[in-house]
């Protein structure tokens, strides 16, 4: 079993059983009352009559304004940088530790370029849940390169990819929400720049 919690703060369990998986919240008769749901749902059992106050809004997602951008942008570049440092310190464990922390915001970035371009009640759904029907081929694509083996080879291959595919994306976003540029070229000379220092051998 697996304890988690929604953004409401309410109990969330994941039962996993052979052969099936049982996802679940609990709430109280009384915030059933105000529960919404982004999706169409089935009502199983309700002896109390009180499903019918239950209804589905549609997913409204918001833009972001310079400051929440420029902080994915920080955060992602930072994480890419720290992937560099650890690679040429044959630290690849490590480097695959910020490179997720890279991809995290990579997806939100797809996120705000889809929803810069089609509008804000695009269904980007969450954790990149269904991708292949709401994430754009090209993007999918590029996203196949962006992931490597437990090897510096095949991590930096995949870093230089990640990065490509996230300043292309940011460029695009920050155009759309009229956010100033970053200097991505600046950045990437310097993961290049960490990347050219020799690298550390074992022992």
């Amino acid at each position: 079993m697996e304890r988690t919690e929604n953004d409401n703060g309410q109990p969330t369990r994941l039962i996993y059983f052979t052969g099936g998986k049982l996802d679940f919240t609990l709430i109280t008769a009384d915030e059933l009352a105000t529960a919404t749901y982004e999706r169409p749902f089935t009502v199983l059992l309700d002896k109390d009559g009180q499903a019918r106050s239950l209804h589905c809004v549609p997913p409204q997602r918001s833009l972001p304004d310079a400051e929440s951008f420029h902080t994915c942008v920080n955060e992602a570049y930072a994480a890419a940088l720290m992937c560099a440092k650890a690679v040429v310190r044959d630290e690849l464990w490590p480097a695959k530790i910020r490179d997720e922390d890279l991809k995290w915001n990579l997806l939100q970035m797809i996120e705000w370029d889809h929803l810069a371009r089609y509008g804000t009640a695009y269904d980007t759904r969450y954790h990149a849940r269904r991708m292949n029907e709401w994430m754009d081929t090209d993007v999918r694509t590029q996203l196949l390169g962006c992931w490597g083996h437990l090897d510096a080879t095949d991590t930096v291959a995949a870093l230089r990819r990640t990065v490509d595919l996230f300043a292309r994306l940011a460029e695009r976003t920050a155009a759309l929400c009229e956010i100033a540029p970053f200097d991505h070229d600046g950045l990437h000379e310097e993961i290049e720049l960490i990347l050219s220092y020799p690298a550390r051998t074992p022992g």
